[in-house]
């Protein structure tokens, strides 16, 4: 397949006052690559960047704990201190 048979996808959109390169978009995953106290880890700065580094117009970070009892995970990150 060629460039050619996704040129909607490939095309820049505005939202607001946001544009996105494209209309790629990576989904929210869990990828357990945050630190064990919840904070951004290199291994999770990478993952993210490779994905940038191939095009995508926008990324949703994966899962994040919002309280002590939305932990679901070692390797979750987190939003609110002292979890």
């Amino acid at each position: 397949m060629s460039k050619e048979n996704y040129t909607a996808a490939l095309q820049s959109i505005k939202i607001n006052q946001t544009v996105l390169p494209n209309r790629i978009i990576f989904p929210a995953v869990h990828a357990n690559y945050a630190n064990l106290d919840g904070s951004v880890s290199n291994e999770l700065i990478y993952f993210y960047s490779q994905i940038a580094k191939g095009g995508c117009g926008l990324m949703m970070t994966g899962s994040a704990a919002v309280s002590k009892d939305s932990v679901s995970a070692d390797r979750i990150m987190r939003v609110v201190s002292n979890l």
